[in-house]
């Protein structure tokens, strides 16, 4: 995988392609990739169109909190850690 090998940038490429097919998991993945390259707005707004398309999806909001925080917007990050609890989610 890209991100593995640390080649974000050519990851996001790929992230691209992949929204045509299954464009949940493509954001949260691009999401991810942004946020190894340290450009956390962008990742926010892959996170923001991710859980809308799968509201129920209790990783994205996990997630989705994650870059939140990283941007130091705790409180909105615990909002979306809160949300992800509700819908089942569990740190490992």
């Amino acid at each position: 995988m890209l991100t593995e090998a640390s080649q974000y940038d050519e990851a996001l490429k790929c992230y691209d392609k992949a929204l045509e097919l299954d464009p949940t998991m493509a954001w949260n993945d691009k999401a991810y990739a942004l946020c190894s390259l340290n450009r956390y707005e962008e990742a926010l707004r892959a996170m923001v169109k991710a859980t809308k398309l799968d509201p129920q999806n209790a990783g994205l909001w996990n997630n989705k909190g994650l870059v939140l925080e990283a941007l130091g917007r705790i409180e909105e990050a615990t909002e979306c850690y809160n949300k992800a609890e509700e819908l089942g989610f569990v740190s490992e």
